[in-house]
C-alpha cells in the first residue's frame, strides 16, 4: 500500500513541478523583471534609475576584467 501512495504521488506531482520549472518560470520572470525595472525606474525617476542601471552595469564590467 504504501509503494502505491508513493507511485500515485509521483504521478500527481512530477507533471506539476515540470509545468512550473519549464512553462510557469520562464513567464514568470519574463513579466516580473521588466515589471520590477519599470516599479524602480518610477520611483527613483528616469534620470536617476538610469544613473543606477549605468553604474551598475560599469561596475560589473571592471568586475569582469
Amino acid at each position: 500500500m504504501e509503494h502505491l501512495k508513493r507511485l500515485l504521488g509521483s504521478v500527481i506531482f512530477l507533471p506539476f513541478i515540470f509545468c512550473y520549472s519549464y512553462v510557469v518560470g520562464p513567464l514568470l520572470m519574463a513579466v516580473l523583471v521588466p515589471g520590477g525595472v519599470v516599479l524602480l525606474l518610477l520611483i527613483l525617476g528616469f534620470k536617476d534609475g538610469k544613473k543606477a542601471f549605468k553604474d551598475a552595469f560599469l561596475q560589473q564590467q571592471i568586475g569582469k576584467k
